[in-house]
């Protein structure tokens, strides 16, 4: 049967016990050029026991190699290094994309996929280069390692296998199932961003690569003795941005980020930039968080949550004591009329409680209190918790709750006054 246009032979020959096929393929440089790679790879034995005859290399060679290079002749990859496109491709066209979250974990990833040795999980670019080896880059680490988890390889040639050698590498190191699975989303980013360049003609190679299960484990939540022992021992400003957290959910890049003139602290409706605010109510509307202000986190984040008047009146004395004054002054201000720095206060405030009390205190760890207190009060609809949390739907705002076991024992109670009606459990012998 004759070849049809643009489909691949290669070349089949015999290399000693086995058929070598010999091809070659054009891929696209660094600068977009079409190159020839030659390319050579083992088919089958061609002596000894399970020796195939020619043909039927052939038929392997066609059905396992061949086949799939028609369609990359059609679209050639890139022989640029996984690096190098993250650097002149992804960076500049995806990553600055992100929010400044976003941004961060992006370059966590991609500093531990590009830069990190596989062998002693050193940066390869700090690893100095032992005496007596003439290594003219800085991809060498002196652990005996040339390259790293995935940035030296080729686009073009990296596939499913090398995707699910990486998730097991960083498994056996020790890292969650939940961060492992990150990994393998970015790595799929990357690909998917290739593709769209037309820099990448294979399926993804992240996107058939299945994990293990990955296993939520809830945080510990406060207690409402161990909330107010915290909320106690804390100094103005922090007790106030505890106290405003655990009554409305605002996790700690709210609270930096709002302005005077997003918290209504009257009785009276306000107008502002055209919204109504009601009284006693604050409008969530951006964050500050790395020193920078932003959009939030999400769409639904953006909100309008009521106060009481008491903390309201903590807030207005709050914000009469700082020499700062302006509606667009924030409403947690430090020293300097800028916003209180969240980590500055974790680190010199919330971590030296932490010792003093004996259990962790975190900005978080309010916010979670709030979905916890609001479960276990009667009559509070999960509408509007999901709606005060700013979250999308109901299972994110139970996965921040502890359920309030005491309302949830009158089931087994009244199950057992049926059974037993002397409410007296037999006990067996020699039990």
């Amino acid at each position: 049967m004759a070849r049809r246009r643009g489909q691949r032979k290669g070349h089949l020959t015999r290399r000693g016990p086995s058929w070598l096929l010999e091809w070659r393929e054009y891929e696209l440089d660094s600068a977009g050029k079409l190159v020839p790679d030659r390319k050579s790879r083992v088919i089958a034995p061609a002596e000894g026991p399970g020796a195939l005859s020619k043909r039927e290399a052939e038929r392997i060679a066609r059905d396992e190699v061949l086949s799939s290079l028609d369609q990359r002749n059609l679209h050639p990859s890139s022989l640029m290094t996984v690096e190098e496109f993250v650097r002149s491709r992804f960076e500049p066209q995806v990553i600055w994309k992100r929010k400044p979250a976003g941004q961060k974990h992006y370059g966590y990833i991609l500093r531990k996929l590009l830069h990190t040795c596989p062998r002693c999980g050193k940066l390869l670019r700090t690893c100095p280069i032992p005496e007596g080896r003439k290594v003219a880059d800085d991809t060498y680490c002196s652990c005996g390692t040339a390259q790293s988890l995935m940035g030296a390889r080729r686009l073009c040639d990296v596939s499913v296998d090398d995707v699910e050698l990486i998730m097991a590498h960083l498994h056996r190191k020790g890292y969650s199932g939940q961060t492992v699975l990150h990994f393998r989303n970015v790595i799929g980013a990357i690909f998917r961003h290739a593709k769209k360049l037309r820099l990448y003609a294979d399926e993804n190679p992240a996107h058939d690569v299945e994990l293990p299960e990955v296993r939520h484990e809830k945080r510990p939540t406060y207690s409402w003795e161990q909330c107010g022992r915290a909320i106690e021992h804390l100094t103005a400003p922090y007790r106030e941005m505890a106290l405003l957290s655990v009554a409305t959910s605002m996790n700690v890049a709210e609270m930096c980020g709002v302005r005077r003139k997003h918290a209504n602290l009257t009785d009276q409706v306000v107008v502002v930039e055209g919204e109504v605010m009601a009284p006693f109510s604050i409008a969530v509307r951006e964050n500050f968080y790395e020193g920078k202000r932003g959009s939030l986190k999400a769409g639904s984040r953006k909100r309008n949550v009521p106060i009481t008047r008491e903390l309201a009146a903590a807030l207005v004395d709050l914000t009469a004591q700082s020499k700062h004054q302006g509606p667009e002054v924030p409403l947690f201000c430090s020293r300097n009329g800028t916003p209180i720095d969240a980590h500055n206060a974790s680190n010199r405030h919330l971590r030296p409680l932490s010792v003093k009390l004996g259990f962790d205190i975190t900005w978080h760890a309010f916010r979670r209190a709030h979905s916890t207190f609001a479960g276990m009060i009667e009559g509070v609809q999960i509408e509007d918790r999901v709606a005060t949390m700013g979250h999308r739907d109901a299972q994110m705002t139970l996965y921040y709750s502890v359920e309030d076991v005491e309302r949830r024992r009158a089931v087994p109670q009244k199950i057992m006054e049926r059974l037993m009606p002397a409410n007296v459990v037999p006990i067996r012998k020699g039990a």
